[in-house]
Formats: C-alpha cells, structure tokens, sequence
C-alpha cells in the first residue's frame, strides 16, 4: 500500500502545485514580487516525499515475512526495519534519523555460524539474536521487530530482554555492522531444559553491541 498512497500524493501534491502556478505566486509572494526561490511550498514538500520515498525503497522493497538464505537477505532484511523506525513510519516507535544502514560482517557471520551448530538455544554474550522455529515461513526478524509494541524505553534487564531486548538490538543506533546464520537443529536444546526433535536456529550477530 505504500507504494499506492505515495502515487495518490503525487498525483494531489501535483495538481495542487499546478493550480498554485496559475495563480502566478512562488513562495506564497504576490505577482511582480522579487521571488526568492523557484519552487512553491508544495513543490518543495514533494520534493522532500520524493527523496524520502526513494530512500525508503533502497531499503525497504521488502514485503516480509519471507525467508533467508543469502546475506543480502537478512542485511536487506535488518536496513528495512532500520528504515522504518529511521523514517518514522511506526506509530508506537520515535522517528530516529541517525539510524545508518547496517553492512555485513563475515567475522560475526562465522560466530554465529558457530554458535548456531551447537543448536542449544542460549544467549551467550551481548549483542546477539537467536530464534528458533519449526518453519521456514517464520520470519525471525519479523518477530524481533514486533517486540517494539512492547518497548516502553526502559532500561533493559536479563529478566526483560526476552520481552523486547531483540527489537532494541536491531534498531541500535551504535550499531553498523550484522552476521548472521541458520541451521537446521535436530533436536535443538533450549536453557530451560526443554527440547524440539526438528527446528530452524537463526543466529544474528551485531557490532558493536
């Protein structure tokens, strides 16, 4: 739908633009003023929600949930819910416009490689994700993302983390760069001592933490 509501404006923002050009205005100025600028208000607006849109479209041609199996996947896959919460397009979230786009790094790719073999279902350090699922149609990141409607800025606790401590690592302003690996668990052990005879073990890494 995003794609429909910013050609709708378009569209609006156009004829608007045109219908203030037959009025022989720029900037709001009466004609035979000295015009200080080419473009009008709404012009500029549409500028802004151009570039605005094509930034979003970098990062978010994106329409989870979908599987991973490249890197590009879950790099494209973490800078699309970066962009959301950089563009502000979250209701229950802050706009944050110092969240850069994340870039892959293989050193943590091979820990979480690493890590994701043991198939035991365990935080080990700061700055990892882990999910586990019994479908590739789960999407990890998704269910990370959705712990925002949780997240109410309060410092976060090992007895919290599992309430929204995934999402605030994937947002983390700090952060530039990600690695991550699924394998197929069978079985896979989880700390509480429970155990799954078949699961997908996705393991994400991030720097710094």
């Amino acid at each position: 739908m995003l794609l429909y509501d910013f050609l709708f404006f378009v569209l609006m923002t156009t004829l608007i633009d045109h219908a203030l050009a037959k009025c022989c205005c720029v900037d709001n100025q009466p004609a035979g003023s000295k015009a200080t600028s080419t473009k009008t208000p709404v012009s500029y607006l549409l500028n802004f929600f151009h570039h605005t849109f094509q930034s979003l479209q970098n990062n978010l041609d994106y329409s989870g949930p979908r599987e991973y199996n490249t890197r590009d996947d879950y790099l494209n896959g973490h800078n699309y819910y970066r962009g959301l919460i950089r563009n502000g397009m979250k209701t229950s979230q802050p706009r944050s416009s110092n969240l850069n786009n994340l870039v892959w790094n293989t050193t943590l790719e091979r820990k979480a490689y690493e890590m994701s073999l043991r198939c035991y279902f365990k935080h080990e350090e700061s700055g990892e994700n882990l999910y586990a699922g019994t479908s590739l149609s789960l999407d990890p990141l998704m269910k990370w993302f959705d712990e925002q409607l949780l997240y109410t800025y309060k410092p976060i606790s090992s007895t919290d983390f599992h309430n929204y401590g995934h999402y605030t690592q994937m947002v983390w302003a700090k952060t530039t760069s990600v690695g991550c690996w699924r394998n197929t668990c069978s079985p896979i052990r989880f700390s509480n001592g429970q155990s799954w005879e078949r699961a997908y073990y996705t393991v994400c890494k991030y720097y710094p933490p």
